[in-house]
């Protein structure tokens, strides 16, 4: 029987669900989804890995640490990478009440899912610089609704002849 691969391709469209307040009162925290990216591995060209750039504005002495992101059916965390360069972003010495932005690079594995799409809860901490003003600690969670077409790369099916 022949054999066929067909090749999808996909536009991702992400959606955050608003743009999410911080829980800890007087914080303001804003954030955004900035990045999405899907890349094929190519050790194993049937492997995608996903990753979801999310960005927070804060003030200083705010630093937001994200501990964990649960992910809907699946769709496996695979890693959290703060990708802020501090030196640039958010240095300690900043003046207290400038605003910074912080990115985290959320990794993801959905080869079984094919897809991005549902809802993402990302766990954060506050924490607050020594020698900043007004700062309160405490958790921060964020919801992120994510939406994408598949983007698996191919799928063999085979024909009768």
């Amino acid at each position: 029987m022949p054999r066929f691969i067909i090749g999808f391709f996909a536009f991702s469209a992400l959606a955050l669900a608003a743009a999410p307040q911080s829980q800890a009162a007087g914080n303001n925290i804003k954030s955004a989804i900035t990045a999405q990216i899907n890349s094929v591995n190519a050790s194993n060209p049937d492997m995608t890995d996903s990753m979801v750039e999310l960005t927070y504005l804060v003030v200083h002495p705010v630093r937001v640490q994200v501990t964990h992101v649960e992910t809907p059916r699946n769709i496996k965390l695979l890693k959290i990478e703060d990708a802020t360069d501090y030196t640039k972003s958010c240095p300690p010495q900043m003046a207290p009440g400038s605003k910074c932005r912080q990115s985290i690079k959320i990794y993801l594995d959905a080869n079984k899912a094919c897809r991005l799409n549902g809802t993402y809860k990302v766990n954060a901490v506050v924490h607050c610089l020594p020698g900043g003003g007004s700062c309160q600690k405490g958790p921060h969670p964020t919801e992120l609704k994510l939406q994408s077409e598949n983007f698996c790369r191919t799928k063999t099916i085979t024909v009768p002849k």
